[in-house]
């Protein structure tokens, strides 16, 4: 599959940015949305003939849907929705406010939730099928002190996109979730200098991941056969892009839907 429209939020810096330019550097027209309108602009103006900037607040459903409805009127209907729009605070548990805790949530749970919400239906409606990658976090499989309440959220991302590739199968819509681990972004940059360094020291590769490393994954999913046995799929990408030829087999683990996990297992085993 190759997308003729990818929606991409979170497109103003990091993951995001890195995914927006992916998929134009493969010819695919591109909207780049992000709470920060001129850092989405500026995202844009690498590929000017190919990215078009809106802005959103993935975490108030009213801007959601005025995004669709922007994106439908000046671009297209996407076939291809990223979720990559986040944002933490390294904070413990019993420090956290209500309002830190209704923050994260809305941006890094409620934000995939709306958007899918409002992007789904036109999908459907095309008729062509489409991708919807969620980004989740290595945290949401695994767990992070630190970061309770993100974590928390990025587990029910993970949950929400193997429930959510269910319903969607139907209509030969793929839903699927990567796990990124530490990776060099301005979010990473505003966590506290020993939690940083704490992170980095357990990755055996004793870097970052780098933002393209991540975003190679989601543009080359397009790469893969769409069947409508193959629903979801989660990476986990610890540290590096695991090489293609040693990633584990893709195992049948539920009635009518496969599910393959594929492991950067850099930050367990090293190289």
């Amino acid at each position: 599959m190759t997308a003729k429209l990818a929606l991409v939020t979170g497109a103003g810096s990091g993951i995001g940015k890195a995914i927006a330019l992916g998929f134009a550097a493969q010819g695919d027209r591109v909207v780049a949305a992000d709470i920060d309108g001129a850092a989405a602009e500026a995202t844009a103006k690498e590929r000017p003939e190919l990215i078009t900037a809106l802005p959103v607040d993935v975490a108030d459903r009213a801007q959601v849907d005025t995004l669709r409805d922007r994106t439908h009127a000046e671009v297209g209907v996407p076939n291809v929705v990223v979720n990559a729009a986040g944002w933490d605070r390294s904070h413990q548990f019993l420090d956290a406010t209500t309002e830190f805790t209704e923050k994260v949530v809305a941006i890094n749970y409620l934000g995939p939730v709306y958007v899918c919400s409002a992007f789904l239906p036109g999908m459907i409606e095309a008729g062509g099928g489409g991708r919807v990658i969620n980004l989740a976090s290595d945290a949401g499989r695994v767990g992070s002190a630190g970061e309770t309440i993100y974590a928390g959220a990025k587990g029910g991302v993970i949950a929400f996109t193997k429930s959510l590739a269910r319903e969607m199968a139907r209509h030969h819509i793929t839903v699927n979730c990567v796990c990124p681990g530490p990776t060099d972004t301005p979010l990473f940059a505003a966590m506290p200098e020993k939690l940083r360094d704490a992170l980095i020291k357990a990755i055996p590769f004793r870097r970052l991941a780098r933002p393209e490393e991540v975003a190679a994954r989601c543009c080359s999913s397009l790469r893969m056969p769409r069947r409508s046995s193959l629903a979801r799929w989660s990476v986990s990408a610890a540290a590096l892009p695991w090489p293609d030829d040693k990633l584990p087999p893709i195992r049948s683990t539920e009635p009518g839907c496969v599910a393959v996990q594929r492991r950067a297992r850099s930050a367990r085993h090293g190289p």
